[in-house]
């Protein structure tokens, strides 16, 4: 719907390109709204037949509660990236009179394709979060499955990042063939710059999925929120020195989703462990009644 709506409404308007970018922006708008009412409709049938009990149980302190950490965790990297805007653009236009075609290659082409194969890798953090949240509930080790569903995200990630980097100079002459010879260089060098971003990217979604699947519902909004004070303040430092200039603000990128991923990679560690030493424990006290069992009945048999 977005591409097909884009694409009409900035044919229409393409003689006056403000009036197109607006139109871009409106099939934004027009593509979400599809998708709300499709997700109204498939809810509607879905539910249709639910009985009156499972309506009646339906609690919703309960959602709500779920619902906003993990909100909140999702709007970290919008509300980040809207600061962000802000520091390019007043930072940049302080010494460059290109500001904003720099950002506008920044935020168009190099996050536009950076964001393509992490999209792709989503896939894996939704699969991953009913399997862990299934042995959680049947108190069995989440530590092999959440070591799996990583190795089975960084791999791939690796592969793209290697693969964005290398064709960089290609992807940019193939998608974007109207741009100048040098802004074309521009934007191959931010997509190999920001090619690492992938991967910690990939990394932070499906950490934060499993750490939703072990009940940590607030974990990610924390990992979300403090990569994004560091890139901020990262930003704020690279983008004031001329030679680094918007290279600044892919940099922070990477270290942002760096820090959200190491985070949430450590909040899975300190959860996977404790659930380890509580069976230990478990075991350890089922062993002894069990013992203690044994040495009554030992007992009553003399």
């Amino acid at each position: 719907v977005k591409l097909a709506a884009g694409l009409i409404i900035t044919s229409a308007l393409k003689e006056t390109p403000p009036l197109a970018a607006a139109g871009a922006a409106l099939a934004v708008t027009i593509a979400e709204a599809a998708a709300v009412i499709y997700l109204t409709v498939a809810f509607k049938l879905k539910t249709k037949g639910l009985s009156r009990v499972f309506k009646a149980e339906l609690n919703v302190k309960r959602v709500i509660k779920t619902v906003v950490p993990v909100t909140l965790s999702a709007s970290a990297i919008p509300i980040v990236k809207t600061i962000d805007s802000f520091l390019i653009l007043n930072i940049l236009g302080g010494y460059l009179t290109n500001a904003t075609r720099l950002y506008g290659l920044y935020s168009g082409a190099t996050e536009s394709l950076i964001g393509v194969p992490v999209s792709l890798l989503y896939g894996l953090a939704a699969t991953g979060i009913p399997v862990i949240a299934k042995l959680k509930a049947e108190k069995k080790d989440t530590k092999i499955k959440c070591r799996k569903v990583i190795l089975y995200t960084l791999f791939p990630s690796v592969i793209f990042a290697a693969a964005t980097f290398v064709f960089a100079p290609l992807a940019v002459r193939i998608l974007y063939s109207a741009l100048p010879a040098a802004e074309k260089a521009t934007s191959a060098n931010m997509l190999k710059l920001a090619s690492p971003a992938i991967i910690f990217l990939s990394l932070t979604q499906t950490t934060a999925a499993e750490l939703i699947a072990l009940d940590k519902i607030y974990a990610p909004c924390v990992s979300s929120f403090s990569g994004g004070a560091v890139k901020l303040i990262l930003s704020f430092i690279l983008l004031k020195i001329p030679y680094i200039n918007v290279y600044g603000a892919i940099i922070s990128d990477t270290v942002h989703y760096f820090v959200a991923c190491l985070i949430n990679l450590v909040y899975i560690k300190n959860v996977n462990k404790t659930k380890e030493v509580l069976n230990e424990q478990t075991d350890d006290s089922g062993l002894r009644l069990k013992r203690r069992g044994y040495n009554r009945q030992g007992g009553k048999s003399d």
